[in-house]
């Protein structure tokens, strides 16, 4: 599956993504953050794995994580003290 980028979300004839900037970055960063969540969820309901598989597997979502937190832009991450919904949302599914 391809990865979905913000050039996905942005079409010229339509203004209400030019007046939000954040919008086509929120639900690229929101895709991802799901399909580390879809990888905790196989993992979980997962009836083969080992405990070392699981264990394995358990350090790769942390990783996929922490890889996500890092390279989110810092204006998608709640301060806990802006009025941002993009960034509450965003930050409340992490």
């Amino acid at each position: 599956m391809e990865t979905l980028t913000e050039s996905d979300l942005i079409e010229d004839k339509h203004e209400l993504w030019k007046s939000v900037d954040q919008t086509p970055q929120f639900f690229v960063k929101y895709v991802e953050l799901f399909k580390i969540m879809d990888m905790v969820i196989q993992m979980q309901h997962s009836q083969s794995n080992t405990l070392d598989r699981k264990a394995a597997r358990i350090a790769q979502c942390e990783i996929a994580l922490h890889e996500w937190l890092v390279n989110c832009p810092r204006s998608l991450i709640w301060d806990g003290e802006s009025q941002d919904l993009w960034s509450a949302m965003l930050t409340s599914s992490y």
